[in-house]
């Protein structure tokens, strides 16, 4: 907290001067750079890159939560924000409409992309196997390559 015009004329304790003043880069610290910190810079401040933190890129997180989506740190649970597959940590859990969902029959999805094995086609916005009773629009949604065009359902 004491005042300073360089890093040099801080205590080691708090050792980067940022806006005239000593500081020792904990989590809320003013920063201009990653440098002036123990954790990350960002928005001004240093983070330490938990869960809701915010982030420049994926460097300003942690190794805990190892994701910047959006300018903010997340681990890639259920519910998390996303880009693509990579940012959703656990392999039963894909990347659909920008949230990390759990892979289920009947997920929510915009594609056949947004679903995963062994639910691999979007039908209706829910990801299906193809197996008999499962909603299809298409032949070759359904194991069977038979869709019931009156009931729009795999046979």
């Amino acid at each position: 907290g004491g005042a300073c015009e360089f890093d040099s004329d801080c205590p080691p304790e708090a050792s980067k001067c940022v806006n005239g003043q000593c500081w020792n880069g904990s989590e809320t610290d003013p920063c201009d750079f990653t440098g002036d910190c123990q954790g990350s810079c960002a928005n001004g401040q240093c983070w330490d890159g938990s869960e809701g933190d915010p982030c420049v890129n994926d460097a300003g997180c942690s190794a805990d939560v190892p994701h910047c989506v959006a300018g903010v740190c997340h681990d890639g649970t259920e519910g998390d924000p996303c880009v693509d597959d990579g940012q959703c940590e656990d392999p039963a859990i894909l990347c659909a409409l920008g949230t990390c969902k759990l892979n289920e029959e009947g997920g929510v999805c915009a594609d056949d992309g947004d679903c995963g094995v062994p639910f691999i086609y979007c039908v209706e916005g829910g990801c299906y196997d193809g197996t008999p009773d499962d909603p299809c629009f298409q032949n070759n949604q359904c194991d069977s390559f038979m869709c019931n065009p009156m009931t729009m359902t795999c046979t």
